[in-house]
């Protein structure tokens, strides 16, 4: 069974050997379908697409969750991740605007005016 790497991977082979799987790297295991379940690979074969049994819009939503997942997005920013209005997050945790972001309004200051007692004077 076989997927090919849609992102670059961590992978260890034996007790000594690790380094990174770059992007198109061809993963023959008998469990390659869960990368294709996740988001990280998309199937190399017919017998792992046919494990996998996902369908384009399926492949393309886990793959979505993927990055997001990759990028830290919290859950209840995934929306609006989706949709643009935010790309990340700052380091002090708060949302880095997207292109879709709505602009942020300024808080008007309380009118005040001056009225004396007796008006006209």
């Amino acid at each position: 069974m076989k997927c090919r790497l849609l992102r670059a991977m961590p992978w260890v082979r034996r007790a000594h050997r690790q380094g990174i799987a770059p992007v198109g790297t061809t993963i023959d295991h008998p469990d390659a379908w869960q990368l294709v379940r996740l988001g990280y690979a998309e199937s190399a074969d017919d017998e792992c697409a046919q494990v996998a049994n996902m369908t384009p819009e399926t492949m393309r939503l886990a793959q979505e969750e993927c990055e997001m997942r990759e990028r830290g997005i919290h859950p209840d920013d995934r929306e609006n991740y989706r949709d643009g209005k935010m790309t990340g997050y700052n380091p002090d945790g708060n949302p880095i605007p997207g292109p879709n972001a709505e602009p942020e309004q300024e808080e008007d200051e309380p009118l005040s005016f001056y009225l004396p007692e007796t008006y006209g004077e």
